[in-house]
């Protein structure tokens, strides 16, 4: 993917910290070059280490030769890999599941529609509801079964498995999921939260889908006002994934 990178240095947030190191993979010129339309906020990092975009009606793949659209992938909500490494997409109320001839399959309607999805531990995938009204985070087992593990008390901008808890950030805080012990809250920002990621470490990072922070005690700290969106972490740097300006970027030096 560094064929298509640009690297910026931008400032930390503190003035005492180092340079983050930005690399650029898209921005407006590459995606109108590349030939994508209007991007959604669905994006998953392939085994590989390459990219998986969603446009409204299409799903691209971008790496070292630039991006190409990917047959049978088409108007996605949602998607993410397993932890073994299969390809799972949501589609309206579908769950779905990339078979052998390179086609999705349906494995069972879910409760809502227009779900996220998210890795879960070992052989099993976190759901949440996103859309206004709606707020149930759920966990798909084993045998196509999903079982509900709780209620938000707004809807879910995102969740991320780190270790033996579940990360959900829903309104415009952070919260933290253990088995067996009530929801608690770990930090609260100004806007409402998009999105979560565990970096390397168990380092975790929210975006409001205009800046970055990290969460430092019960505090969300700035780590950048240049870029927000979807997070992943990939390669020791972090994803941001911004539809709205087409805009992909790595950030290391955290």
């Amino acid at each position: 993917m560094r064929a298509l990178a640009l690297t910026l240095v931008l400032v930390a947030a503190s003035a005492s910290a180092a340079p983050l190191r930005v690399e650029v993979l898209l921005n407006a010129t590459m995606a109108k070059k590349a030939g994508l339309g209007s991007l959604t906020g669905s994006f998953a990092v392939t085994p590989s280490r390459l990219v998986l975009l969603g446009e409204r009606s299409r799903t691209f793949l971008l790496g070292w030769g630039g991006a190409r659209g990917v047959a049978g992938l088409d108007g996605l909500d949602a998607m993410a890999y397993t932890p073994d490494g299969f390809l799972m997409a949501i589609r309206g109320r579908e769950l779905l599941v990339l078979d052998g001839k390179g086609g999705l399959e349906t494995i069972l309607t879910l409760p809502s529609a227009g779900m996220g999805l998210a890795a879960g531990a070992k052989d099993r995938m976190l759901l949440f509801e996103r859309l206004s009204g709606r707020s149930g985070l759920y966990e798909l087992r084993p045998g196509a079964k999903i079982v509900k593990l709780l209620e938000s008390p707004e809807p879910i901008g995102g969740a991320a498995r780190a270790g033996g808890r579940i990360l959900i950030a829903a309104g415009r805080s952070l919260y933290e999921i253990t088995a067996g012990k009530p929801m608690r809250l770990l930090a609260s920002g100004e806007k409402p939260l998009r999105s979560v990621a565990v970096g390397s470490g168990g380092r975790v990072y929210a975006s409001d889908g205009e800046s970055v922070f990290a969460l430092e005690g019960d505090n969300l700290a700035l780590v950048t006002k240049e870029a927000g969106g979807e997070l992943s972490w990939l390669a020791g740097g972090l994803l941001v994934f911004d539809p709205k300006l087409s805009l992909l970027a790595r950030v290391s030096g955290l």
